[in-house]
């Protein structure tokens, strides 16, 4: 079983708000390369401040 830490419940939870932002019908297990590229540039656009959700890494 992998444990995760609470930084990464926190970058997690903060991911999905932003996620929730960017489309609310959008699910996380819905998220490919080029969908990662859309939210990150909607990100840049909203000019949100830095989190992890705007340094988005998917290995496919």
């Amino acid at each position: 079983m992998v444990e995760l830490r609470d930084r990464t419940w926190e970058k997690y939870t903060s991911f999905i708000g932003h996620l929730d932002k960017f489309n609310l019908k959008l699910s996380f297990d819905e998220i490919d390369v080029e969908m990662a590229a859309r939210i990150r540039n909607y990100l840049t656009k909203c000019r949100l401040p830095r989190t992890s959700a705007t340094r988005i890494r998917l290995t496919i």
